[in-house]
């Protein structure tokens, strides 16, 4: 068997198939998980009776109405967890986040494949070994890096991308994975790409590059460092700014620390999706970056053509 390597979100992957748009790596001896294609674990199939409901894992009562189109099961063995959406994929875990199994249907072209397993899927395998990541996309400004949280639909791919075109690297998009150290918070490098509305990519990039993936309106674009390979595997976090909505001014306020630990609780990604132990590594998580870094409001000015200014204005802060 064939298998592909690559790195992202610090995770060494392993996969039986080629992941779209994710340039491979050398082979590596270990891994930290390994991606199986197009097959379930021996014996437990997407409609086999071995998979169970299960309250392991809830899906909160405020989770975005899409996340209720989701099913979630536990093997009978108790040793994986199933993820299941509609007839479109199917999804088994090692709850140790060593494996995922995957089967797609045929409508889910390989770009669309590639989000659900950037996203929602190494999303979870991170959250079952036991990290929190922000639901937050991450930009370079020199030697530092920001992150950009907010819920879906607030921008933060587009101030990403905006970044990107006044000179700075996207570092990850969506997703941030943060780890912790004596020295400070760093942030490894995610999939070189960012999704963006039509109207977004129009305005920030002329059209050029990306296309979009089936049943989405979202552009895939190309970042700088995928054509450049130059941007560390890692680097320092300097703060954390929450897109709280667009307004005729932009406005850019630091957050008393007890109000940037409950904002950044609910800016995890797939918090929705949760148990006791990871609700307790997001309080962790959020508790450490609310104590040790500058967490900032930040509404944005209404029009893309105001973006760019914004972001310089950023820019010097973190310089």
């Amino acid at each position: 068997m064939t298998f592909h390597y690559y790195t992202v979100y610090g995770l060494r992957l392993r996969s039986t198939g080629a992941i779209h748009g994710l340039r491979e790596t050398e082979p590596a001896e270990t891994v930290d998980l390994d991606i199986i294609d197009g097959t379930m674990p021996e014996g437990l199939e997407p409609d086999s009776a071995e998979w169970i409901a299960t309250d392991w894992l809830e899906i909160a009562e405020d989770a975005p109405a899409a996340m209720h189109d989701q099913t979630i099961r536990l093997s009978l063995d108790e040793r994986y967890l199933q993820w299941r959406l509609k007839s479109d994929v199917a999804a088994a875990f090692a709850l140790d986040g060593s494996h995922i199994y995957t089967v797609w249907s045929e409508r889910m072209d390989p770009a669309l494949r590639a989000f659900n397993l950037f996203g929602p899927a190494l999303g979870l395998a991170l959250r079952l070994k036991g990290v929190a990541p922000l639901h937050a996309s991450v930009v370079d400004i020199g030697d530092r890096a920001i992150a950009v949280a907010g819920r879906s639909g607030m921008g933060k791919s587009t101030l990403a991308a905006a970044f990107e075109r006044v000179g700075c690297s996207i570092r990850s998009d969506d997703l941030c994975v943060v780890t912790g150290q004596q020295e400070g918070f760093f942030v490894p490098a995610g999939p070189p790409r960012v999704r963006l509305l039509p109207d977004a990519a129009a305005a920030l990039y002329g059209g050029a590059g990306g296309a979009s993936a089936a049943d989405s309106p979202k552009l895939q674009i190309p970042v700088r460092w995928l054509t450049t390979g130059a941007i560390p595997a890692f680097q320092r976090l300097d703060g954390v700014y929450l897109l709280t909505g667009r307004s005729r001014d932009r406005a850019i306020n630091e957050m008393p620390r007890n109000l940037a630990l409950f904002a950044l609780l609910q800016n995890m990604y797939l918090r929705h999706l949760t148990n006791g132990g990871m609700r307790r590594m997001e309080m962790v998580t959020a508790g450490a970056l609310a104590q040790r870094l500058p967490v900032f409001t930040l509404q944005t000015p209404q029009g893309h053509d105001k973006l760019k200014k914004l972001c310089r204005e950023i820019i010097s802060r973190h310089s």
